[in-house]
């Protein structure tokens, strides 16, 4: 699944990137999207010329690979039983999200990196190296790596994670190892960018129906960050009546994706020189502030296009 990355438009100011044909080029930055929060991937061509390039059908991903591999771009290499792919400099670049999940896919050594995690699943910053091992299971239908602990530190698998279907209350699997499921209100509390829709959504009605839907939309961190925003563009003009009974669920608001409805008021400027509100927080584009996870609900608290530390000044 393609994620949100920060492509920055001073990439085409690399001379060596500029020697590359433009499909090569167009290829390259598809696979910072593909790749995982460490900037790995599997080395599947096909595949990635499906998700990366799917009008291209004479393109030949596998060479454009070995072009950026031979360029410096990107490493291919082999590791615990899969070719695999490390973009050269992804963590210098990008900062992924928080509750961003580990990645599976080994480096050089074959090992993965485990981070430590908050109970809100939130990444600490403290991370340590596990090696990893592929059953003939996982081989055979390209399942995820079976992780093993391997240092003191390193975090058990399963601990800060929920396989996305043990979210469903009434599915009959038992998790391996025979361990109970977590109750439905501990799976929501797990996931952070359901909760803060929720909190933000204005009618508390259906809360296991609207975590259904969210489950079913799977939002990435940009979708996530253009709900927000456009649910607090959108809450002054729902319709209050008699407590609230005329604003939809919010279940019904996520699937009939509502966040897409133009709200009279949206895009008004928002002071006396008639900036737009990603203008105010120093972005030039709509675009590029939701890039920085700034919307129309949190926009004050950037400036200059960079999120105001809690406790500075402005």
């Amino acid at each position: 699944m393609a994620r949100a990355r920060n492509i920055k438009p001073s990439i085409m100011d690399n001379e060596a990137l500029a020697e590359l044909a433009p499909i090569d080029r167009l290829l390259f930055i598809y696979l910072w999207m593909l790749a995982d929060r460490e900037g790995r991937l599997e080395d599947r061509p096909k595949r990635i010329a499906k998700q990366a390039i799917p009008y291209d059908d004479d393109a030949d991903a596998d060479a454009i690979l070995s072009r950026l591999h031979a360029s410096g771009f990107i490493k291919r290499y082999s590791a615990a039983g899969k070719a695999c792919i490390q973009i050269v400099n992804f963590s210098k670049h990008q900062a992924p999200h928080g509750t961003e999940k580990d990645g599976d896919i080994p480096d050089e050594n074959g090992m993965v990196t485990v981070h430590e995690r908050k109970p809100n699943g939130y990444a600490t910053g403290q991370k340590s190296l596990a090696s990893c091992s592929i059953t003939d299971a996982a081989l055979s239908d390209n399942s995820a790596l079976t992780v093993k602990e391997q240092v003191s530190n390193a975090l058990i698998p399963d601990s800060g994670f929920l396989i996305p279907d043990s979210l469903i209350p009434d599915s009959p699997h038992t998790p391996q190892g025979g361990r109970p499921r977590r109750s439905p209100t501990a799976a929501i509390e797990s996931m952070p960018g359901f909760e803060a829709f929720y909190a933000a959504y204005p009618r508390k009605v259906g809360k296991q129906a609207a975590l259904r839907a969210w489950l079913k939309l799977a939002p990435d961190e940009a979708l996530q960050a253009t709900i927000l925003g456009a649910l607090a563009a959108q809450r002054p003009h729902l319709d209050r009546r008699e407590n609230g009974r005329f604003i939809p669920h919010a279940s019904t608001w996520l699937n009939k994706g509502q966040w897409e409805d133009e709200i009279p008021g949206a895009k008004v400027p928002v002071n006396d020189s008639g900036m737009r509100w990603f203008e105010a927080a120093g972005f030039e584009t709509e675009y590029e502030a939701k890039n920085a996870r700034c919307h129309v609900g949190n926009y004050q608290l950037y400036r200059a296009g960079k999120l105001v530390e809690e406790g500075a000044t402005a």
